[in-house]
């Protein structure tokens, strides 16, 4: 069994624009003496990694054995950074986690940016009108397990 383990990651809804904000439940196997990296991070472009956008991270830890929680809230996404091509349409959101700059927990969420309006969905406007996208989140997630060495 992994030292750490997520048990839940919830996706409280919003709209685009909106913040982001997951609850973030895990497992930890045994003590921890040094800190957990979470990060969320915004995949702007499959082109390039250019244009990820790091929302936010925190720092967990030390962690005690047990179960524990946190709810990871952050600011919406930058549109000036979004590439007009990838503004609508499908993208992922990742959550992260790193021990000693480790990266063992990688979870994506898979992300369709769509206008509301159904005249705007047949007839998008040649640059994206943000105000008008709704972000909807798929409610399943993706794990990326990676092993790990924890000492």
């Amino acid at each position: 069994m992994a030292v750490v383990s997520p048990r839940t990651l919830l996706f409280v809804a919003g709209e685009s624009g909106h913040p982001l904000c997951f609850q973030v439940q895990f497992e930890c196997g045994e003590a921890l003496p040094h800190n957990l990296k979470w990060k969320i991070i915004y995949v702007s472009s499959a082109e390039s990694e250019e244009y990820d956008q790091v929302l936010d991270s925190v720092l967990v830890g030390p962690v005690p054995a047990g179960r524990h929680m946190f709810v990871f809230e952050n600011s919406a996404p930058n549109p000036d950074l979004i590439p007009e091509s990838d503004a609508v349409g499908l993208t992922v959101i990742l959550i992260t986690c790193t021990y000693l700059g480790q990266e063992f927990i990688r979870i994506g969420y898979c992300v369709n940016n769509e206008y509301m309006d159904p005249e705007l969905r047949e007839n998008p406007p040649l640059k994206p009108d943000f105000s008008h996208l709704q972000r909807n989140i798929q409610p399943q997630s993706h794990p990326f397990p990676h092993q790990l060495g924890w000492s």
